[in-house]
């Protein structure tokens, strides 16, 4: 018999909790807090299934680009060259960069000592 689970849970800067690091943590890999200059690696998570990017229409086109060379320096990282699917390891470093931006964006918004930056929504 199968066992369903939903849960959502709140991240907000009164419990103590990085936007940053469960951004990371969800997607299984790396990502900067350009607020505090913490590196949250979660590179060895393997459980990742499926992760994407959703925003709306009128979101800064600047937060969906990513510059050339920070493309240019993933291509020539060791995860780069060790992947098998070069084309899915890139795609998954743009929309990475892409999560660390808008989260990096809500921590210079949100100020605010109870502050609720995110949701992580949990399903099976």
């Amino acid at each position: 018999m199968a066992i369903f689970h939903f849960t959502v849970k709140i991240v907000g800067r009164s419990k103590g909790k990085s936007v940053i690091s469960a951004s990371a943590y969800l997607n299984g890999d790396v990502m900067k807090n350009e607020e505090t200059g913490r590196i949250s690696y979660y590179t060895s998570k393997k459980e990742v299934v499926y992760t994407s990017l959703m925003m709306c229409e009128n979101a800064p086109p600047e937060w969906l680009h990513v510059p050339e060379e920070n493309i240019k320096r993933f291509q020539q990282s060791i995860r780069y060259k060790r992947a098998d699917d070069k084309d899915a390891a890139l795609e998954k470093f743009k929309i990475t960069f892409q999560k660390q931006r808008l989260w990096n964006e809500v921590l210079k918004i949100e100020k605010n000592a109870d502050a609720q930056l995110g949701r992580s929504f949990e399903f099976s």
